[in-house]
């Protein structure tokens, strides 16, 4: 009995001893792998960082090169101006309030622009400053056209441009560049035409039962009347103010009755006329006011109202402008402008 339990001790030994062996293989196996991956992850964020600091080096040396291209550009920019500057302008002028009469010569048309260029921008044009004038578009009785001046001297076209620019009288002068041309800032006679402040909004009159309308004044016309729409789509009624003043206090001069109901808000006023947009059919009127009467129509046969890619508002859809050029219609077609 003695020798069989020291044999089964001795048996359970050994087995202890095998477990923690094998144990300890385990967990070095375990912390070998583990040492692996941990190298691994040292060795990829080494790499990262030192791709990262090569990108910063990339993106410094790539602004280095920006800046000496930007540097070139401004050298060029330079030297184009100086170039321009050399180079002889278009030395033409548009002139606008110039009064016209019927059988109106271009040696009458000079005298005249000169009488009013010494008296009203006090700028004294010489016998050669004045190369040629001419008139632009039709005739028309009730609005001068307007005029081109070709001068002989680019300094004199500087002068005009400024001295209308400052001065508020009834013509004025601008250069004669095409509709969309960019004008360079860095150009003293480009400078007129800019916006220099913007007044605080100032409350006029408020029709408080009307949600929607419009109120319109004659481009064409030096007077302060004002016509004013209500209640778009059911009213053929144009309300005329003959001031501000008449608006504030609710006093109408005159009731017009439209042959239709207008739609939208743009509609415009010019010599006398009023051109408004009627829905049904969707088209363009032209009504005298004078003669309190339709004179003309046109329906916009390929324009749609619901499918607007530019106006998003009921109260729209088809804009009209007006100018001495002409009448311009704005519509969508088809989802197109």
């Amino acid at each position: 009995m003695p020798l069989l339990y020291h044999f089964c001790q001795r048996r359970k030994w050994w087995f202890f001893c095998i477990c923690i062996a094998a144990l300890g293989t385990f967990i070095s196996f375990e912390h070998l792998k583990y040492s692996k991956t941990m190298a691994e992850l040292i060795v990829n964020i080494t790499y990262v960082a030192e791709r990262e600091d090569q990108l910063v080096h990339g993106v410094l040396d790539l602004s280095k090169r920006m800046d000496k291209v930007s540097d070139k550009l401004n050298v060029v920019n330079r030297q184009i101006r100086s170039l321009d500057a050399s180079v002889p302008h278009e030395r033409t002028v548009k002139i606008f309030g110039v009064q016209e009469a019927v059988n109106e010569t271009d040696d009458i048309l000079e005298e005249n622009l000169r009488n009013l260029s010494s008296t009203l921008l006090n700028v004294q044009l010489g016998p050669k400053d004045v190369e040629a004038v001419e008139r632009v578009g039709a005739f028309e009785k009730s609005f001068p056209r307007a005029t081109i001046v070709y001068l002989g001297d680019n300094d004199v076209k500087r002068r005009l441009i400024h001295a209308s620019a400052e001065k508020d009288v009834s013509i004025k002068v601008i250069d004669n560049r095409p509709y969309g041309t960019t004008m360079d800032p860095d150009r003293p006679e480009d400078c007129n035409l800019g916006i220099a402040e913007f007044d605080e909004p100032v409350f006029v009159s408020n029709f408080s039962l009307v949600s929607e309308g419009a109120w319109l004044t004659d481009s064409a016309s030096n007077g302060s009347e004002i016509y004013v729409f209500q209640q778009q789509g059911k009213s053929k009624t144009v309300l005329k103010f003959n001031s501000t003043e008449d608006l504030v206090a609710d006093k109408v001069s005159e009731t017009f009755n439209l042959p239709h109901p207008w739609y939208g808000t743009g509609h415009v006023v010019y010599n006398g006329a009023l051109y408004y947009v009627r829905e049904k059919p969707l088209g363009v009127i032209r009504y005298e006011f004078a003669a309190r009467r339709m004179r003309k129509q046109k329906e916009l046969d390929h324009a749609t109202i619901e499918e607007c890619t530019y106006e998003d508002s009921e109260l729209g859809g088809v804009e009209l402008a007006v100018d001495e050029t002409g009448l311009w219609v704005t519509y969508c077609n088809t989802g197109t402008l």
